[in-house]
């Protein structure tokens, strides 16, 4: 507008204000002034406007993002801190809802108090299950920056232990007479949990399922807890248990029925059982009876059941399912052991040689220090027992000899695990020569006897048994180049010391009856020393000294001791002492000594160990590695 003659600009005012009460705000204000001042030229005026609103824009821009990265968030953070005794620590975390939201990122202060009462009962829950009935606990939030501490603080108290065990039995085992006796004071024998031990409650559960599963592996597969109870006095600190077992009727084997085989006769499965129909069900009779089926080849998948229906327990069906395996397989490999040091391995095998169920089997192997090939047809098993005949030819260079043998030989063995004999017949002719020496051969037709005990509570990795062999063999004049007789004895000892602590001992003798080891096979003789004898010494290098060349003796023996630490599950610690030594006459027969520390891991084909071992006479540290069940 122009007021008299002069054009006439409205003034603006700005204020900005930002105030901050546990919320920010930002407040532009323009007001219209009614003063008039007189204009400047319109370039001025517009430059002076450009200014005004850039300025405002700019400080908008700058100060709403500023306000509102200030505001204050409704969630927190936290971090857990459980100030217990270590060996309760895992478990308490483990079943806290405070340990599982910690990095949940949407808590609110609201929701944290409530996982904080929360976490009191939780605790108490936990250590109840670990046998602590009467805990204190506490828990602290210290509100810090940036993230808020919550401490649980847990005095466990006195553990519960147990202060009576009651285990009684009803079903036809409480009335079957002097055996069924015998069988229930085993199974009380064997309880667990037993009096003094703390009450946790995985190891009531745990002994309350190893009580059943006795009893149903003993005739009662319809076995079942009928009652159990666990009175706990939270201020004597005792736990009275009582259980009842009901064993059901006695079962017995009825039928076998055979699905899903094709290329193979069902009476080729039938032959491998090692019970007759009627007689009484036993787990460990349908453990073996898998084992057997498993250990022909014939199959690459198999189930074997018992129908569990307490109305047929006088003839319960037997169930074998199974899929058959390719009857011809070639395998290929590559490995290293510490005893012959690199090595790559060809097989071809044929389990249905002849289409009538015989099975081939042609090995080559290829090592460091030995050479073999070797082939081996297997009949099928029939009464309880496993015919074979063997060719193998072999060549090896162990400590400064060199030896080429080739052998030939028939074989029949029993397939009971426990009580297993074994008769065997065979032809070796053998070249034989020991550095700077003269090559020598010998020959023997060797005919010999075996049998095994075994008495422990697992064929693969026993904790607790016995296993014995007993090995008597005779080369007779006229089919070798000299007459001679053996004679080996082999026992090991396995005892569980504690919890997760074993203790094994092995020992392991012989002899060859001859005037003197001239003319028998170095195949015959005894060396020791190794990763499955005398650690902290080479392969084979005990024996009886010939320059730098080690040579068979007539006599061997070896000792071993072990105990083993479990951490966890499947791995453990081991600490070892050997001595063991081979001569040619007992005189000479001086132990060696050696000692070290190893890991052990479980697996399905037994325990692998690793160890280093420190050889006295030797005066080196050596590296072993080993697996399976080993002499």
């Amino acid at each position: 507008m122009r007021f008299f003659g002069r054009p006439i600009l409205p003034r603006y005012n700005l204020s900005a204000t930002a105030r901050s009460s546990g919320h920010h705000s930002l407040t532009a204000e323009i007001g219209r002034n009614n003063r008039y001042v007189r204009s400047h030229p319109p370039w001025k005026r517009l430059h002076r406007q450009m200014i005004r609103y850039l300025a405002v824009l700019l400080f908008v821009s700058v100060m709403v993002p500023v306000a509102q990265a200030e505001q204050v968030s409704p969630y927190v953070r936290y971090r857990l801190e459980i100030l217990a005794p270590g060996d309760l620590k895992e478990s308490i975390a483990a079943s806290l809802d405070l340990m599982r939201w910690q990095d949940y990122p949407n808590i609110t202060p609201e929701l944290l108090a409530q996982l904080a009462r929360q976490g009191v009962d939780e605790a108490r829950e936990a250590l109840a299950a670990e046998g602590y009935f009467s805990p204190v606990v506490s828990v602290n939030v210290d509100e810090g920056d940036p993230e808020r501490v919550v401490q649980l603080t847990v005095v466990p108290g006195e553990p519960t232990r147990v202060s009576s065990v009651e285990i009684r039995f009803s079903g036809a085992i409480a009335t079957e007479g002097p055996d069924s006796a015998a069988r229930t004071s085993r199974i009380r024998k064997q309880w667990s949990l037993r009096k003094g031990l703390i009450f946790r409650q995985s190891d009531w559960d745990a002994a309350k399922a190893g009580a059943r599963e006795q009893l149903a592996g003993i005739s009662y597969v319809a076995a079942r807890i009928a009652s159990s109870e666990a009175r706990v006095d939270p201020d004597r600190h005792e736990a009275a248990l009582s259980l009842e077992l009901d064993s059901g009727p006695p079962v017995h084997f009825g039928e076998i029925v055979v699905r899903g085989e094709a290329k193979y006769s069902p009476d080729r499965v039938r032959e491998l059982a090692p019970f007759q129909k009627g007689e009484l069900y036993s787990e460990e009779m349908l453990d073996r009876f898998q084992r057997r089926l498993a250990a022909t080849g014939y199959f690459a998948s198999l189930q074997v059941n018992i129908d569990q229906n307490p109305e047929l327990a006088d003839a319960a069906t037997v169930t074998v399912a199974v899929i058959e395996a390719p009857a011809k397989r070639i395998e290929l490999g590559l490995g290293y052991s510490t005893d012959t040091l690199y090595r790559a391995t060809a097989s071809w095998r044929d389990n249905n040689f002849n289409q009538d169920g015989w099975r081939i089997r042609n090995d080559a192997r290829l090592e460091s220090k030995i050479q073999s090939a070797t082939t081996v047809l297997d009949l099928p098993e029939r009464s309880g027992n496993l015919d074979s005949i063997n060719a193998k030819a072999e060549r090896s260079e162990i400590q400064d000899l060199t030896t080429e043998e080739f052998s030939f030989g028939m074989q029949r063995k029993g397939l009971d695990e426990h009580d297993q004999p074994q008769y065997g017949a065979r032809y070796v002719r053998e070249r034989q020569q020991a550095q700077g020496a003269p090559s020598d051969v010998t020959y023997a037709t060797y005919i010999d006897y075996q049998h095994s005990w075994r008495d422990t509570d697992d064929l693969i990795s026993p904790r607790k048994g016995l296993i014995a062999q007993l090995e008597l063999g005779v080369a007779p004049n006229g089919v070798s180049t000299r007459t001679f007789g053996r004679l080996i004895g082999r026992l090991a000892w396995f005892e569980p010391l504690a919890r997760n602590t074993d203790f094994v001992a092995k020992l392991q003798a012989g002899t060859v009856i001859a005037p003197a080891s001239s003319g028998i096979p170095q195949d015959m003789l005894f060396r020791t020393g190794g990763d499955t004898t005398v650690r902290g010494y080479a392969f084979e290098s005990l024996g009886v000294q010939q320059g730098k060349t080690t040579l068979g003796g007539r006599y061997f023996a070896v000792a071993n001791a072990e105990a083993i630490q479990w951490i966890g599950d499947g791995v453990g610690i081991a600490a070892f002492v050997d001595a063991g030594n081979a001569a040619d006459s007992g005189k000479d027969l001086e132990p060696k000594i050696g000692y070290g520390l190893g890991v052990r891991a479980r697996s399905p084909i037994g325990v692998f160990r690793l160890d280093i071992a420190y050889g006295v006479d030797a005066h080196q540290l050596r590296l072993h590695f080993s697996a399976g069940l080993t002499f």
